[in-house]
C-alpha cells in the first residue's frame, strides 16, 4: 500500500471482535479511520437463535492517517430536494436561529441571550435598539427563555445574506440560511434500503447473468460504491485491489463511479475458482469474470429489458507456480508470467513488437518495454526509435545495474522501472 492507501474490511458479527484488534495491530490504532455498520439484510436472518441480524461492519483504516484523507458522500436527490429556497449564492432551506436542545438556555450560553431588533416595514435587523422597532427574543412556545445560535457580533456579519424574518401582525420568527452542501459526511451507521444486499446483490447478479443462485450473499453495489465515494472521490486515477473479489461487485462499483464522476480509475480483482458452495458455478470463470464482462458491454435482464454496458476494459489471467530449479522450462515459464503482471503494473495489453528478448506493449498513450537479457539493449533501442511515446522499461538482470547510461541518450522518453523485488528474487535464484 501507499502511504496514502486505504484498506476496507467488511466482516460480520460472528468476527468483528477478533478482527479489529489484528486490524489494530498490523496497522495501529491511530490508523483506524472508522468502524461503520451496514444495515444489509433489513428483514434479518430467520435462522440466528437470539437476534436477528441485519447488518455486517466495514472496518476502515489507512496507511498512514497523516498522510490520507476521507471524501463526504454526495447528497442524495430527497436531501437536494430539502434545500427548497435559492438565492444568488445558492440553494438553502430555512433553520430556525433559534436554538433548541442541550446548551441552548441563557444559563448554559449567556452570551446568545440577546434581543433582536426588526422593522417589519423596511425588513432592517439590529442587535442595537433603533427607535420604532419590534423587539424579538429567542422564546418558546410557553415562553420560556432560549438562545440564538450565534453571538451578536457573528449575527450582524452575516445578516445581510444569512438571514430571513418570517410572520405577521407583530408576531415574527428569525430563521437562518442553511446552505446546500457539496456531500454530507459519512456516519457510522449506513442504513438505506440501496444497501439491501437481496436487492442491490443477489437480485442484480440474477439479472445481470441470467441464472438465479450462482452466488451466496453477494454485496450491494451500492454499499461498496459509497465505500469507494468515502475512499477515492477525488482521486480518479486511483487503483483498487480486491482480493476476495467473489462475484466482482467492486469492479462493477468502480465502473459504476467511473461512468457517473468521469474518473480513470483501475481495479484488480483476485479470486479462487473454487465451486461456489455446491451450485456448480466456479466462482472465477462462471460468476466474477462474466459479470465483468457484461457489465462493460451491457446485457439482457431477466424481464427481457437492455441494461446498457458501462464501457471499459478487461484481462483475466490465471496465477500458477513457477518451480525453482533452474531448467529453460522454468526461465521461460518465469519470465513469460512476469511479463504480464508488468503489463497489469503499467496498464499496457496490447502486444506492439514481440522479439526473443524483449517485448513492447502498449495502450492509448504509453509504452511498456520489457527485456529479457540486458544484451538485448541496443536491439531494443534501435527498434523503438522510431516510436513517439513515452516508455517505461524493465531489464531483468542478476545484478544491481541500473542501466541509466545506456539510456542517457533516451532519457526524455524512456523511463527505467525497477523489476519488483518479489520477481527478482526467484529470477535470481532460477538464473544463478
Amino acid at each position: 500500500m501507499r502511504d496514502s492507501g486505504i484498506i476496507i474490511v467488511t466482516i460480520d458479527d460472528y468476527e468483528v471482535g477478533n478482527l479489529r484488534p489484528l486490524m489494530d495491530r498490523v496497522f495501529g490504532e491511530d490508523n483506524r479511520l472508522g468502524l461503520i455498520t451496514i444495515v444489509h439484510n433489513p428483514r434479518g436472518r430467520s435462522d440466528d437463535l437470539y437476534f436477528a441480524t441485519s447488518h455486517e461492519y466495514a472496518l476502515i483504516y489507512a496507511r498512514n492517517a497523516k498522510k490520507t484523507k476521507t471524501y463526504k458522500l454526495r447528497l442524495t436527490e430527497e436531501q437536494v430536494e430539502n434545500f427548497q429556497f435559492e438565492d444568488e449564492i445558492s440553494r438553502y432551506r430555512l433553520l430556525p436561529l433559534k436554538r433548541t436542545g442541550s446548551n441552548s438556555t441563557p444559563k448554559e450560553r449567556p452570551n446568545l441571550f440577546y434581543p433582536i431588533y426588526f422593522n417589519p416595514q423596511t425588513l432592517q435587523l439590529d442587535v442595537e435598539k433603533i427607535a420604532g422597532f419590534m423587539q424579538i427574543l429567542p422564546l418558546d412556545s410557553d415562553g420560556g427563555k432560549r438562545v440564538w445560535r450565534w453571538g451578536k457580533q457573528t449575527f450582524m456579519e452575516r445578516v445581510l445574506t444569512e438571514i430571513v424574518v418570517r410572520g405577521e401582525k407583530g408576531s415574527f420568527n428569525i430563521f437562518a440560511k442553511d446552505r446546500i452542501k457539496e456531500g454530507r459526511k459519512p456516519k457510522t451507521v449506513w442504513s438505506d434500503p440501496k444497501y439491501d444486499a437481496s436487492s442491490h446483490g443477489t437480485i442484480l447478479l440474477m439479472n445481470i447473468l441470467g441464472v438465479r443462485k450462482s452466488f451466496e450473499y453477494p454485496k450491494s453495489l451500492y454499499a461498496v460504491k459509497d465505500l469507494l465515494e468515502v475512499t477515492v472521490a477525488e482521486r480518479k486515477n486511483a487503483t483498487i485491489l480486491d482480493f476476495f473479489a467473489g462475484s466482482g461487485t467492486t469492479g462493477h462499483a468502480v465502473m459504476q463511479f467511473n461512468k457517473e464522476d468521469g474518473g480513470n480509475r483501475k481495479f484488480i480483482l483476485c479470486t479462487n475458482n473454487e465451486d461456489n458452495n455446491g451450485t456448480g458455478y466456479k466462482i472465477a470463470e462462471d460468476i466474477c469474470y462474466p459479470r465483468i464482462k457484461k457489465v462493460i458491454k451491457g446485457y439482457i435482464n431477466l424481464k427481457g429489458k437492455k441494461e446498457k454496458g458501462l464501457g471499459g476494459n478487461l484481462k483475466y489471467f490465471k496465477t500458477d507456480f513457477v518451480d525453482a530449479e533452474p531448467t529453460d522450462k522454468n526461465k521461460i515459464k518465469l519470465t513469460k508470467q512476469a511479463t504480464e503482471m508488468l503489463c497489469v503494473k503499467e496498464g499496457t495489453f496490447e502486444k506492439d513488437l514481440d522479439q526473443k528478448n524483449f517485448k513492447v506493449f502498449k495502450n492509448t498513450d504509453h509504452y511498456t518495454g520489457i527485456i529479457f537479457d540486458q544484451i538485448a539493449i541496443p536491439e531494443f533501442k534501435k527498434a523503438i526509435q522510431s516510436i513517439k511515446a513515452k516508455f517505461s522499461v524493465y531489464i531483468f538482470s542478476l545484478g544491481d545495474d541500473t542501466f541509466d547510461e545506456e539510456f542517457e541518450d533516451m532519457k526524455q522518453k524512456v523511463q527505467l522501472s525497477p523489476i519488483p523485488e518479489a520477481i527478482l528474487r526467484v529470477y535470481r535464484r532460477i538464473f544463478k
